[in-house]
């Protein structure tokens, strides 16, 4: 994927790194940072250490712009699971996602960051909600600038810190 990158957007840099911070980048180094299905897929300790890592990497005024998944993940979910169909891994694991398909809503409502995984990459992996109130909530580093949360809009709800 760096590569392809590489070819069709010439005029920046990109880099593979760990699933766990720090990056090889010197502290307020970078001008714009996107990752797209990127925190949908972070564990909570996992987030938050790159949001920490963000910070350090970014200058002040600078963008991060990230993606997650938006609350209608959570019907979507309950949805796979009750058709049966596990014909892909992804299905599988979305089916044992947010079984208490009112307590999700619940903790999504209130604010919490819902994660769902077995295990994946070091327990890093996974799948994940981040509600806006969770994105208020995280650093001190960011200011929020805008939280969407539109599908009509985006494929997954988009953060802008």
């Amino acid at each position: 994927m760096v590569e392809h990158c590489r070819k069709a957007f010439g005029m920046a840099n990109f880099l593979k790194v760990d699933p766990m911070p720090p990056c090889p980048l010197r502290g307020g180094m970078v001008d714009l940072i996107f990752g797209y299905s990127v925190f949908s897929r972070l564990a909570p300790h996992c987030a938050d250490a790159w949001v920490g890592e963000f910070a350090r990497i970014t200058r002040p005024d600078d963008l991060v712009l990230m993606t997650t998944q938006g609350r209608s993940f959570i019907e979507f979910c309950r949805q796979v699971r009750e058709s049966g169909d596990c014909s892909r891994p992804w299905f599988a694991s979305l089916a044992k996602a947010f079984v208490d398909t009112d307590q999700a809503y619940r903790d999504y409502d209130a604010g919490q960051m819902l994660h769902f995984g077995e295990g994946q990459h070091g327990s890093t992996f996974g799948g994940s909600l981040i509600p806006h109130g969770c994105i208020e909530s995280i650093r001190e580093d960011f200011d929020l600038v805008d939280f969407i949360d539109d599908r009509a809009i985006f494929a997954a709800g988009a953060v802008e810190l």
